[in-house]
């Protein structure tokens, strides 16, 4: 669950919000028809309410709860960028470890050795690991 630091939120035309999500800083506002949320170089946005000038009534509340949302799917955004970083280092040390045993490099079974020996190599460096592995 991300960690949600609130300093400043408060205002109409726009509601305003600023602070920090797991030390990243955030930028929440609404105003018009939508609100959008930033943090650091990502961002979110969502239409809201009916009228072309809704969002920049909502309540604290309601502020608060889009940036929780928000600060969850930014959460979940950073998991698979994680995930995808993991695996591109996997697919590289594959290769490496391919060219040197003379192997398919572009072999992509799970029981290949040198996806085995890529995907261990990987998981001690980084310390974690997203291979189900037997």
């Amino acid at each position: 669950m991300p960690e949600v630091i609130i300093q400043m939120l408060g205002g109409n035309c726009p509601v305003q919000a600023e602070g920090t999500i797991n030390g990243q800083p955030f930028y929440f506002r609404a105003r018009g028809d939508s609100w959008r949320m930033n943090i650091g170089d990502w961002s979110y946005e969502e239409d809201y309410g009916t009228g072309p000038f809704d969002a920049g009534w909502m309540t604290e509340d309601e502020a608060r709860a889009f940036i929780k949302q928000s600060a969850d799917k930014f959460a979940m955004h950073r998991d698979q960028s994680t995930e995808d970083e993991w695996w591109e280092r996997v697919f590289s040390a594959k290769d490496l470890i391919a060219v040197e045993n003379g192997c398919d490099r572009w072999c992509f079974t799970f029981a290949c050795e040198c996806r085995r020996s890529a995907i261990a190599n990987v998981t001690r460096e980084t310390g974690v690991s997203f291979a189900d592995q037997e």
